[in-house]
């Protein structure tokens, strides 16, 4: 079995919260002892689904441990090094599997998770979300239309071939002159080529139709495709947004809280009256359901961004606030101008409308002889 190589494992930490990037039951917490807040250690493989948590800080007393546990073996170390003893031997090499390992873990333990950049989340989209497979497939389809339409102007080969066998041959004797009227066997075989003369157009008009709808459908997949991009970078700058908005509920929280500490203070000096203390507690009362309210927002935007990115929902999000744009100055005419000769849904309108007016004029022809060459 070959060993499993660095390079294979995915390493990171996440955060146990309710705005962390992990949410873990209570009744788990309560099982295993984790905190909101706590730190843990995440392992995974590439080529499979399931990942392992490890708490960080237990992760680290077990290192501590084993590695005095190991100084304390210092002279078996040695006998093990020299050959004059087969069990140091067994533990150097015991030691030689283990350390590696979680000296590994520590050097990672610290590592993060990467952060997608707003490119970085336009690129995994296009390369996740169904919505580009179906783009594809219109394509492919209108593709096949025009080549279905193009056979039609094309020369048509057939073959045919006919073979019989009698179980005896008829004969008929003339007078001692016999004469066969059916013989044992018989063979035929023809071969015929026609070959539609387009003298009306006819052909013609069906295949400038098709490219018509081909024209259309590109348009309508890079829409299609624009659009996925637009979603993209909404459901992006969405979670940067969802999180900033909590941050700002989160620092009020704690305001109210540190007013209330304060009041409450003060009340137990009595300094201030029982109505500042209930004043406090009412604000930050109020302030509680603005700041459920930004965590739910934070998760409705992580989980819509993982679905345009085409990742299950659950996955953490973790996205990098990209530079402040620079404004430009632009001319509104010229602008829209642009817009209406480049975008592809004003562009494939024009494509529908070329192509309703060809089939229009194929079926006006349709009433036309057809010349055929055989």
């Amino acid at each position: 079995m070959p060993k499993p190589q660095i390079k294979d494992i995915i390493m990171g930490t996440v955060t146990v919260g309710e705005r962390g990037q992990i949410v873990i039951p209570v009744e788990a917490r309560k099982e295993f002892s984790i905190k909101a807040g706590e730190k843990l250690l995440m392992l995974g493989h590439p080529s499979k689904e399931g990942l392992v948590f490890v708490k960080l800080n237990a992760m680290k007393d077990f290192i501590a441990q084993l590695a005095s546990g190991l100084s304390e073996m210092e002279n078996t170390f040695i006998e093990s090094i020299s050959g004059e003893s087969k069990g140091g031997r067994t533990i150097k090499n015991l030691a030689g599997i283990i350390l590696p390992i979680f000296g590994l873990l520590c050097l990672c333990a610290g590592a993060q998770a990467q952060k997608l950049t707003i490119d970085d989340a336009v690129a995994t989209a296009l390369q996740n979300n169904p919505k580009v497979s179906i783009a594809k497939a219109k394509v492919t389809k209108a593709q096949g239309y025009v080549k279905q339409t193009m056979s039609a102007g094309k020369p048509q080969v057939s073959v045919n071939g006919n073979y019989l066998r009698n179980d005896q041959a008829a004969i008929i004797d003339f007078g001692g002159n016999p004469v066969t009227m059916n013989p044992l066997e018989s063979k035929t075989a023809s071969l015929a080529v026609n070959q539609v003369v387009d003298v009306f157009g006819v052909v013609r008009t069906t295949n400038d139709a098709a490219a018509y709808s081909n024209s259309a459908a590109k348009y309508d997949a890079t829409s299609d495709i624009n659009g996925l991009v637009f979603e993209t970078k909404t459901a992006f700058f969405n979670v940067l947004r969802a999180r900033s908005a909590l941050k700002v509920q989160e620092e009020t929280v704690a305001s109210y809280r540190a007013h209330l500490k304060q009041t409450q203070a003060f009340y137990d000096a009595g300094t201030v009256p029982k109505f500042d203390l209930i004043k406090a507690q009412a604000a930050l009362a109020n302030a509680m359901p603005a700041l459920i309210q930004a965590q739910n927002a934070v998760r409705t935007a992580d989980s819509d961004f993982n679905r345009v990115l085409g990742h299950p929902l659950s996955v953490p999000v973790e996205v990098e606030e990209p530079a402040r744009p620079s404004y430009i100055d632009a001319n509104v005419n010229a602008v829209t101008d642009a817009a209406v000769k480049s975008n592809p849904m004003v562009l494939m309108a024009g494509s529908y409308t070329g192509m309703q007016g060809k089939i229009a004029d194929a079926r006006k022809l349709q009433s036309k002889p057809t010349v055929g060459l055989n």
